[in-house]
């Protein structure tokens, strides 16, 4: 039988600590995101056509860490087959932080 990803790197001590690495820096840029969107709304004068790319980047940007950050980002970890739903509403997130 061929080895698949989670018979090899889901147990690791490794893997456990590049999935908190994860986490922590999709936190950390979630937040700088917030920080782009919330100053965006607050301040009129940044309004302008430039920064309105940068928040519509900050906006998808946050959509994309936070579907990591609640939807598991490796579904071939479940044994089972029912990461497929997982995929799809991580994908619909995705999707819709782009779109907007």
């Amino acid at each position: 039988m061929s080895n698949t990803h989670s018979e090899n790197d889901n147990g690791t001590e490794a893997y456990k600590w590049a999935k908190v690495g994860l986490k922590i820096l999709c936190s950390v840029s979630s937040l700088a995101s917030l920080f782009v969107v919330l100053s965006y709304w607050r301040f009129g004068d940044l309004r302008k056509r430039a920064f309105r790319l940068v928040f519509w980047l900050a906006v998808s940007d946050l959509g994309a860490n936070l579907s990591v950050l609640f939807f598991d980002h490796r579904p071939w970890v479940f044994e089972d087959g029912d990461a497929n739903w997982l995929c799809q509403l991580q994908a619909v997130g995705v999707a819709r932080s782009v779109s907007d």
